[in-house]
């Protein structure tokens, strides 16, 4: 019942008229701090993808430690470059 008053307004006896400045200000709202947080997640999982990809696929395909260190850096890099051209191009 507080929410309803919140929103609407008594205009003859028995009637009531709904705000919509007030709904479209929650709804807008809303929707900013949806946009907000997906960007967070989404920044948060392509960080992680950058950090984790490199390494496994050095895994897969090296023999030894060395090897997988030496590959691992060089997928970061030519990783790191493609995010670059893409971003910038």
């Amino acid at each position: 019942m507080i929410f309803l008053q919140l929103l609407s307004t008594k205009n003859w006896p028995g009637q009531w008229v709904v705000k919509t400045n007030r709904i479209n200000v929650i709804l807008f709202l809303l929707t900013a701090v949806a946009a907000v947080l997906a960007m967070k997640v989404a920044g948060i999982m392509l960080v992680s993808a950058m950090l984790i990809l490199p390494p496994l696929t050095a895994l897969q395909l090296s023999v030894s430690f060395r090897m997988t260190i030496l590959a691992a850096a060089c997928f970061q890099l030519y990783q790191s470059f493609v995010a670059l051209f893409w971003l910038f191009c």
